[in-house]
C-alpha cells in the first residue's frame, strides 16, 4: 500500500510562504552583526596572515618578502625572550588565579548572611578598566611614596623596590590576579550552584565526608567549566598588554616585555607592520595549538544533570 501523501492545501501555502518570509527575516536581522564580523574581525585577521609576507612602514609602499618576517622572527634573541616571560608569567597566572577563586567559591557557596552584598563586592576590580587599576597600583606600589611600601615599614620590614627587573613581572601578575579572580570566581561559582544537590546527599549517605565529595563530584563535574576557564584564562593571559603598558612600559630592560607587548612595539614604535603581523601569527598559531590540546585532554567533559 503506498504511503498517505500530502495534499498541499492553501493553508499549507500560506504556512510555508510565512516560514519562508520569517527566514529571509532572521536573515536581516543578523546580517548587521556579520557584517560587523566580516568588516572589523574575519577580515583584519586574513590581512594579518597577507601582511606577514610583506615589508611595509606605513609610509612607503609595501614589499613583498616572503618568508623573510619569519625567519628573522625566530633569529631575534628578544623574541624568544618575550615568549620565555609570557609563557612563565601564564604559567604562574592561572593556576595561582584559580586556585584563589576555588578557595574563594568555596567559602561563598554557604548561606550566610550579606554573602549576595561580598559577592558583588569581588567582582568590582574584574569590571574597573585595566589601565585605570593599573594606574591606581603602580602609585600603591610606588618604591619612595608607595602606599604598600609605607605599611610594610610599618610592621618593621625593609622597602621592597616593587620595579626592579626582579619584582617588575611579579608586581604585573600580582596586579592581574587581583583584578581578575573575581571574572574566575564567577564562573566557577555558577558551574558549582549548577551541580544537582542529590550526588551529594547520596553521597553523605554513603558516609563520604566534604573532602571526598570534593574530590568525587565537586572536581569531575567542573570540568567544563574548567575547560572553559582555561582557554579563555590562557588566551587572556597570552594577551596581556594594558597593565604592562600603563605599570612598567616593558621594563625594567626587557623584564616585562611579554609577547603582545612587542608586537605593539615593532608595530607602532619601529612601524615594522609586516612583521609584528609575522608575530600576530605566530601568537594566533600557539594559541591555536594549546587551545586543541586543551580540548583533547579535556574530551568528554559534557554530563546530563537531569
Amino acid at each position: 500500500m503506498p504511503l498517505e501523501t500530502v495534499v498541499d492545501t492553501p493553508v499549507t501555502s500560506v504556512r510555508r510562504s510565512r516560514l519562508n518570509r520569517n527566514k529571509w527575516y532572521g536573515l536581516l536581522f543578523i546580517l548587521p552583526t556579520f557584517g560587523a564580523y566580516l568588516l572589523f574581525s574575519l577580515v583584519p585577521t586574513l590581512a594579518v596572515f597577507v601582511l606577514s609576507l610583506f615589508k611595509w612602514d606605513l609610509v612607503n609602499e609595501p614589499v613583498y618578502i616572503g618568508l623573510d618576517n619569519f625567519i628573522q622572527l625566530f633569529n631575534d634573541p628578544l623574541f624568544l625572550k618575550s615568549l620565555r616571560i609570557t609563557f612563565t608569567y601564564v604559567l604562574y597566572n592561572i593556576p595561582i588565579q584559580y586556585l584563589i577563586s576555588l578557595l574563594i567559591v568555596l567559602a561563598l557557596n554557604r548561606p550566610l548572611r550579606g554573602i549576595k552584598a561580598f559577592r558583588v563586592i569581588y567582582l568590582v576590580p574584574w569590571v574597573t578598566t585595566p589601565v585605570a587599576v593599573a594606574i591606581v597600583w603602580k602609585w600603591v606600589l610606588n618604591p619612595s611614596m608607595g602606599v604598600l611600601n609605607y605599611v610594610i615599614e610599618l610592621l618593621g620590614f625593609n622597602r621592597v623596590d616593587w620595579f626592579s627587573s626582579a619584582m617588575a613581572m611579579k608586581s604585573v601578575l600580582m596586579v592581574n590576579i587581583w583584578q581578575h579572580t573575581g571574572f574566575s570566581t564567577l564562573i566557577l561559582l555558577v558551574g558549582i550552584q549548577s551541580i544537582p544537590k542529590m550526588y551529594y546527599e547520596s553521597a553523605e549517605i554513603d558516609g563520604a565526608d566534604r573532602i571526598r565529595s570534593f574530590w568525587h563530584i565537586t572536581l569531575p563535574l567542573l570540568k567544563p567549566t574548567l575547560l572553559f576557564l582555561l582557554i579563555t584564562g590562557f588566551i587572556g593571559s597570552f594577551q596581556v598588554f594594558d597593565t604592562v603598558y600603563a605599570m612598567t612600559g616593558g621594563g625594567p630592560g626587557d623584564s616585562t616585555s611579554v609577547f603582545y607587548f612587542l608586537i605593539y612595539k615593532q608595530a607602532f614604535n619601529f612601524l615594522e607592520m609586516g612583521y609584528a603581523s609575522a608575530m600576530s601569527v605566530v601568537l594566533f598559531i600557539i594559541l591555536m595549538v594549546v587551545t586543541l590540546l586543551q580540548f583533547k585532554l579535556f574530551r568528554n567533559t559534557t554530563y546530563d544533570y537531569s
